[in-house]
């Protein structure tokens, strides 16, 4: 018995890199997973739902279980449509890890108002959103 054995948890971000990892090592102990990732690039551009869909998929090879999701945790609508899909495919949630994320490769002076405006709707926005 793992150490997550029962509980849900919602890892944003899980596409890739930490948040990928994060909701692969739960899965290990035992959590159900909603992995949560938009599936765009590093710097916000683009929605591919086969990402948050590959580490299900990854997950499930594993014998656990989890859902994918492709919502952007900066939208209100679209965070009360994960918390929507989390209720019906689970009934609770136990954990939320805020990890999603947009890198803005340059430097604050270079930074155009709508690359401010994304990472910190991202970052601060999304992670208000879930919690």
């Amino acid at each position: 018995m793992g150490l997550l054995e029962g509980k849900v948890a919602l890892v944003t971000g899980a596409g890739r890199g930490i948040g990928r990892a994060v909701a692969l090592a739960f899965a290990r102990e035992g959590a159900s997973l909603v992995v949560n990732d938009l599936g765009c690039e590093r710097d916000g551009s683009g929605r591919d739902p086969s990402v948050a869909r590959a580490v299900a998929d990854e997950i499930a090879a594993l014998g656990g279980r989890a859902v994918p999701s492709a919502h952007s945790v900066a939208e209100r609508s679209e965070v009360e449509e994960l918390f929507a899909l989390i209720g019906s495919e689970f009934g609770r949630l136990d954990v939320l890890v805020n990890n999603a994320g947009i890198i803005a490769d340059k430097s604050v002076l270079d930074l155009s108002d709508d690359n401010w405006r994304s990472v910190l709707e991202t970052h601060l926005t999304g992670t208000f959103f879930c919690t």
